[in-house]
């Protein structure tokens, strides 16, 4: 994996525990992610960083062939209408 590695952000799930799940498209399956530290970047601006706790499994997997499913624990500064716009990237540092 490179340094500077874009994933777009398809969609985002918040649980009440903290834990906030992206749905990213543009990772191999040889890709690892747990522990890796990553900019959230929205419209082309970085808006925070963030570490990547692990890995989850995606559900309907068959149809998201392309997707990954990475879980952060941190504090997650992102609405929805900009995921769904299709404006949000995680860089992977």
């Amino acid at each position: 994996m490179t340094m500077g590695q874009e994933l777009l952000i398809r969609e985002v799930f918040r649980f009440s525990s903290g834990r906030t799940i992206f749905a990213c498209e543009g990772a191999t399956i040889s890709d690892a992610f747990a522990g890796r530290q990553a900019r959230l970047v929205v419209d082309g601006q970085p808006r925070q960083s963030i570490s990547l706790a692990s890995e989850r499994s995606m559900l309907n997997q068959t149809k998201h062939l392309t997707e990954r499913a990475l879980e952060t624990l941190d504090s997650v500064n992102l609405e929805l209408e900009e995921v769904q716009n299709g404006r949000c990237r995680l860089v992977l540092d």
